[in-house]
């Protein structure tokens, strides 16, 4: 005499088990999905903040003797005055920089229109060897008027700004504080910085679009400059990246 009980009771039980698993993980991943909309604020708070710790919990501690800061601070301005400093006093910095052979400087400030004699003279002396780069701000924040001072210049060849396109993720701002036009020949780089949800700046865009014209970060600017292009390419960066790799296993 054949029993079915015993054949069927496994099989019964291997539905339930599968049903009461399926169950489980929708009824999971539907709290999840409540808790991310409920939570997303402090919960992207909590990564940024996460995530910044990692570069002060292990800092690199060896000396870099290759890069030199110039800061403007407390001692400075008690000697020289309060900033900003004349365009004269920023031209005589400039050349005592480059006496010390520097090979490039770098400079973290947008310098606006100023007094003509002066811009001239600051200018002539950022221009000797083609050795400095100056700063330019595309303003990413929305602004209740609009804010358009000074020029922009050095764009990077290459990259498209129009929708459609592959690059079109792009940061897009209207607004900008450019330089002086005596400076639109000293290359630029960018300095609009991306302020997260709790106040930080942990990273700026590489490029931004300003009027469909692709402007590179003040950090990428010097590995254009180096290349001595006449103009600015993508490519370029790969090449540089290419030979640095070469130079480290050389």
């Amino acid at each position: 005499m054949n029993f079915t009980f015993p054949s069927l009771f496994p099989k019964l039980f291997l539905e339930r088990v599968s049903l009461a698993t399926i169950c489980s993980l929708i009824f999971a991943a539907f709290l999840s999905f409540l808790l991310l909309i409920a939570f997303s604020g402090p919960l992207v708070s909590i990564e940024e903040r996460v995530g910044g710790m990692t570069w002060t919990l292990s800092p690199d501690s060896a000396i870099e003797e290759r890069v030199t800061l110039v800061s403007i601070d407390e001692r400075s301005l008690s000697r020289i005055g309060p900033w900003p400093w004349s365009r004269e006093v920023m031209a005589n910095l400039v050349n005592s920089i480059n006496e010390t052979g520097a090979q490039l400087q770098i400079h973290d400030v947008v310098y606006p229109e100023g007094d003509k004699p002066g811009d001239v003279l600051f200018a002539a002396a950022l221009a000797d060897d083609e050795r400095a780069i100056v700063a330019q701000l595309p303003v990413l924040q929305t602004q209740n008027e609009l804010l358009q001072s000074g020029v922009l210049s050095h764009p990077v060849s290459g990259i498209s700004c129009s929708p459609g396109q592959l690059n079109n993720s792009m940061p897009q701002a209207v607004n900008y504080i450019g330089a002086s036009e005596t400076l639109v020949n000293i290359p630029k780089g960018h300095i609009a910085p991306v302020i997260d949800r709790d106040g930080s700046i942990r990273k700026a865009p590489a490029v931004i679009c300003v009027a469909d014209q692709p402007y590179p970060a003040l950090s990428l600017a010097p590995f254009f400059h180096i290349t001595n292009s006449s103009e600015w390419e993508p490519e370029l960066l790969r090449k540089v990246a290419f030979l640095s790799q070469a130079r480290r296993f050389s």
